[in-house]
This record gives structure tokens, sequence and C-alpha cells, in this order.
């Protein structure tokens, strides 16, 4: 059977572990472990981590010292992973109990190196649950069809680290690929370079993971400076591998574009427009007039 590693970094999460873990142990696909990378909690998450170790031998525990962030954590999963595939799960997000098994139906029928699928979204504010229409039937896409989606960012699931089941070997073949450290935003970096490596991709259309946002969701916390750098940094990074390619069109220059329009206004509706961050995107901008 094919083994997928499920990497899961926790972080003051212990308010939500619980759901989350309880998605994992009771899937209906039975064979994965689940990587818990433990990045310096202080609240209790530790606790629970090591709680579900002990009901799952599944379940494996990293405790790292000290808190080095997201990208960190999900790097460390990845060093330690033992699967076929590796997927990446938020640990105040879930999962279907079916999600294993949907995804991996295309990897076990056509060798898909990458799965992509639908999702939903909780907000906890307004105790509600966001639906969305899947991009595409479930069906294999073409590179094309890829980077048409993901310059456009209509839709999260092309552009997020979670959600996905990706072939182990990508990150290491033909070199060595890890979300930067530091970085917010880091999914910008590096999920279209696992897919520009894939020959095979599939969507799946069902909604099968619940992005849940909160009060401190980077979606929802105001807009640093630093936050925009990073921002402005990652998609940067997507231009100029797409020209290293030859496949920078007017389609991405389009909404690269559109992108710092929008980054603009909000540096500005947070009162910082007198950084150096603001002051690059003016400058971008101009440059593309």
């Amino acid at each position: 059977m094919v083994k997928v590693s499920v990497i899961v970094p926790v972080y003051n999460v212990a308010k939500y572990l619980s759901q989350c873990l309880d998605s994992l142990i009771n899937q209906t696909y039975p064979e994965f472990e689940v990587l818990l990378v433990d990045d310096g909690s202080t609240d209790g998450s530790a606790e629970i981590c090591r709680e579900y170790q002990q009901r799952d031998q599944r379940i494996r525990l990293i405790r790292l010292t000290t808190n080095q962030g997201l990208s960190n954590a999900r790097n460390v999963g990845i060093e330690n992973a033992k699967g076929d595939y590796v997927t990446f799960v938020d640990s105040d997000d879930w999962l279907n109990h079916d999600f294993l098994e949907q995804m991996l139906t295309p990897v076990l029928a056509h060798q898909a190196e990458i799965v992509l699928g639908n999702y939903y979204r909780y907000d906890e504010a307004q105790h509600n649950f966001l639906l969305y229409d899947p991009a595409y039937p479930t069906q294999e896409l073409t590179p094309t069809d890829y980077l048409r989606e993901r310059s456009e960012l209509r839709h999260l699931e092309f552009v997020s680290a979670w959600g996905k089941l990706f072939k182990r070997t990508l990150f290491d073949m033909p070199t060595r690929l890890r979300f930067p450290f530091g970085r917010k935003f880091e999914d910008q970096f590096l999920v279209h370079r696992l897919f520009l490596r894939a020959q095979r991709i599939w969507y799946w259309e069902t909604a099968l993971y619940c992005w849940r946002i909160t009060a401190n969701s980077i979606t929802t916390s105001p807009l640093t400076a630093a936050a925009a750098q990073d921002d402005l940094a990652g998609y940067q990074q997507y231009v100029v591998d797409l020209a290293l390619i030859g496949k920078l069109d007017e389609l991405a220059l389009r909404n690269y574009q559109i992108h710092l329009r929008g980054l603009k206004e909000r540096l500005a509706a947070a009162n910082l427009q007198q950084t150096a961050i603001y002051h690059e995107v003016e400058y971008q901008l101009q440059l593309m007039i």
C-alpha cells in the first residue's frame, strides 16, 4: 500500500488540536503516519500531542526546544517523513474522514505525483461554513492549466501547501526544495516549484479539507511591513521562476500588477505609506506602466 506522511506543525493550538488529530486518526485509509512537529509550544499543546502519540502508534512527536516558525516545522517534518507521499495539515484545521482515501484515488489509478483538492472554510468569528465551487471537475491537469490558475490566484488551492498530496521525492529530486526559513506566505515561494517538477497532476473536486479562520490567522491579522515584504518576495519568486523557464506571459504579468496594486492599498489602509516596502511596491508599479 502507498504510505502517506501527514505533517502537522504545532504551536500553541491547544484549543483546536484535538479536533485536528481526531480527524487524522479516524481516516478511512489506514496506511499513514502523523508527524507532529511541536514548535516550542507553551500552552499545553505538547501534552495533547503526547496523549495522542500514546493512543495511536502511527503518531510520531518531534519536539523543538524553541519556536522557529511554520516553515522550519514543515521542513523538519519533510526530513523525517517515511511515506511515499506527503500532505500538510495546519493544526487548527481538520480533514474529512475520507480525505486520504479519496485523494489517493488518482495516485493508485493514474500514478499522480501531486493531487490538489477543493476545500471549505470555517469562519470562527461568524460561526459559519463557506463552501466553494470546485475549480475543475475531477481530472488530470496540464502544466498550462496549473500555471494559468496559479497566475490568476482565483483559487487558493493552487497556492497553498495544505490540502494536497505530494510525492515525497519531488522535494529532493533533482535538487533539494524546502520552505524558506522565517518567511510568512511561505507557500508562495515553494509550492509552484513542486508543481513544475511533477509529470502528473490531478485535481479532486470534492471538498475534503477544512481551513479554519481565526482571529490570529494571517488573513485576518493586521498587515505589517515585514509581512508585506514576504508577500512581495514570494510573488516575485514566482515571476522570476516563470521567466527562467520561458513561461512568463501577459497573464502572469497582468496579475502581478493587480497583486501589487492590492498590496499597495493594504499598506495604505494600515498607514504604512512611509515604509520601504510601500515605496518598493510603488516603484514596481511604475516599472510596469
